[in-house]
């Protein structure tokens, strides 16, 4: 009876050690595939806070599994067909910008609630803006051109689909600068984000043009002024 009690202890002592090796290996196998799944999890997060930043040259180095490596790859092409999207894009930005800057009219853009997203360096000189105005603070068209006829045209621009007016001449006045004659148009830009429509202002100085207008006019009322005598006394001879 002792032998077999003491056999039994044995196997007891036996069965524990040997489910202690078996789970051991276990933990260990499943720590080593642990650390294989998550070594290219960490690769991926540390790749996704790259471009997340701006840096789409980074790499990810992983090698196995091929799941990962396969998923890796597709992040790589994806980060590249995003960097060269990026640059068409900043590349049309900076042509934009260089001819918005370019023209020598007076340009301003804004949308149908009248709050102003962009203007040129004229526009700024024609309505007294200060340049160093944040371009996060935005400005409603009403506070930047005091002008009635100007807003007046403006709102039937935005209010009127038919039979809407393309252009109208006033008079510019502001208190640093002299009266300006200006021709203003205002047009619906193509393109508008979905629920949002955004407008182009156009304000030309025409004061040059209005001066050489009336150069003409009192030249020609001159001229026919001092023609209307002898033409008068050359008549009475022909009467006479």
């Amino acid at each position: 009876m002792n032998k077999i009690v003491f056999f039994s202890s044995s196997i007891k002592t036996d069965s524990f050690f040997s489910s202690l090796i078996v789970l051991t290996v276990i933990l260990g196998i499943s720590f080593l595939i642990a650390i294989k799944i998550l070594k290219p999890l960490t690769e991926l997060k540390k790749m996704a806070k790259h471009y997340q930043s701006g840096d789409f040259e980074y790499e990810p180095q992983i090698k196995s599994p091929s799941e990962f490596v396969e998923l890796a790859d597709t992040f790589t092409e994806m980060s590249h067909t995003i960097k060269k999207n990026f640059q068409h894009i900043s590349n049309q930005r900076d042509e934009l910008q260089a001819v918005f800057s370019g023209i020598t009219e007076a340009l301003i853009v804004f949308n149908s609630d009248m709050q102003v997203f962009q203007m040129n360096e004229i526009a700024m000189s024609f309505f007294l803006v200060n340049s160093d105005i944040k371009k996060e603070e935005k400005k409603s068209l009403s506070s930047i051109v005091e002008n009635t006829d100007i807003l007046t045209f403006v709102k039937h621009v935005i209010n009127c689909e038919k039979n809407r007016k393309t252009e109208i001449e006033t008079r510019l006045i502001t208190s640093e600068q002299a009266p300006r004659s200006v021709l203003v148009r205002c047009v619906k830009m193509n393109g508008s984000v979905e629920g949002t429509n955004y407008y182009l202002l156009v304000v030309t100085d025409i004061s040059r043009l209005k001066r050489l207008e009336k150069v003409r006019k009192d030249f020609v009322s001159n001229v026919s002024h001092e023609l209307k005598t002898p033409i008068t006394a050359i008549k009475g001879f022909i009467e006479t």
